[in-house]
């Protein structure tokens, strides 16, 4: 018997979509997007075109959708339909508006060829980490001023509106890793740990404040072009951005096949981290839902104050 509420009755021409389509083994995962899709009703909040996207196009950016509009749900609070007239998603918030545009990290052509050529070495190879930071890095500048040309300067968002970016990089290529490390490197101006210690042996003074990364402000690209590492901090290039949810979507990892002893609550609910050149406060009625990261100020150093969920959602 054909279920005629099935995303997976069509099919399509994406290879991802085909794949977890046809495959006994991902029926979790064909069940869930069934759940969320209708009865959920989450296809409500997202654009007419979805399912063709989803089937034709671009599965996992579609599938990024799905994860974020279920987690938007989640909240209770007021979802409303877009319908493609602005950012993928508008939460309100005591009549204040939330957008939430969503954007997908891939590997691209350079650190895809790193990848394979990784795969090939019998050797030791230095892992790419800087290349999978310049990918959030671009993502991130990519997605703001599309923000800015379609929605802020039409007047589709307003000066008092809030606006996010939901990135994620989970679909299993290998070649991107989704962990949150990346995507800070990438959102402030922070390069490789740092180790202190005395050369006599003694104990370091604790009271004496001392950074934990390397400074690393800017980062060029194979081609030449610079790329700013201070997306959220300072944050003076888009302080129209009010701030960027993350989650490496380990729940997402696990249904597409990827399995991790370290996968837990913080690997799967999204994090918030505010920029701190906006001068608009983040609504507590949404951050409750997600861990929080507050920037401080400090001349010295980059201080982060992170703030566990009010909230349990799952």
């Amino acid at each position: 018997m054909v279920n005629s509420s099935s995303i997976w009755t069509e099919a399509g021409t994406d290879d991802a979509y085909e794949w977890y389509r046809t495959h006994e083994r991902f029926a979790d995962l064909r069940a869930w997007m069934d759940k969320a899709s209708y009865e959920e009703g989450l296809l409500h909040y997202l654009d007419g075109n979805f399912l063709d996207q989803l089937r034709n196009h671009d599965f996992f950016a579609r599938l990024w959708e799905l994860e974020l509009a279920e987690w938007l749900w989640l909240t209770r609070l007021e979802l409303i339909p877009t319908d493609g007239s602005g950012p993928d998603f508008c939460v309100m918030v005591d009549d204040k508006k939330v957008w939430i545009e969503a954007a997908l990290v891939t590997p691209g052509d350079e650190l895809t060829k790193i990848h394979e050529s990784m795969l090939k070495s019998e050797g030791l190879s230095d892992y790419p980490k800087d290349q999978m930071t310049l990918r959030y890095s671009s993502s991130l500048y990519t997605k703001a001023t599309k923000i800015k040309s379609n929605y802020i300067d039409r007047g589709v968002v307003s000066s008092e509106d809030i606006i996010l970016i939901a990135i994620s990089g989970f679909p299993p290529t290998g070649a991107l890793s989704p962990d949150i490390e990346h995507f800070q490197r990438a959102v402030i101006p922070m390069g490789d740990p740092v180790i202190h210690f005395r050369t006599d042996g003694g104990a370091l003074d604790p009271k004496i404040p001392r950074s934990t990364h390397t400074s690393m402000p800017t980062q060029e690209k194979s081609n030449g072009t610079t790329v700013l590492k201070q997306f959220l901090y300072p944050g003076d290039n888009f302080p129209f951005i009010d701030g960027v949810m993350f989650t490496e979507a380990s729940n997402l990892q696990g249904l597409l096949g990827v399995s991790s002893s370290r996968f837990d609550e913080s690997t799967n609910v999204p994090h918030i981290f505010p920029n701190f050149a906006s001068l608009k406060a983040i609504p507590t009625e949404l951050s409750d839902n997600f861990y929080l990261h507050k920037f401080t100020e400090n001349p010295s150093l980059i201080s982060v104050e992170t703030i566990d969920p009010v909230k349990k959602l799952m």
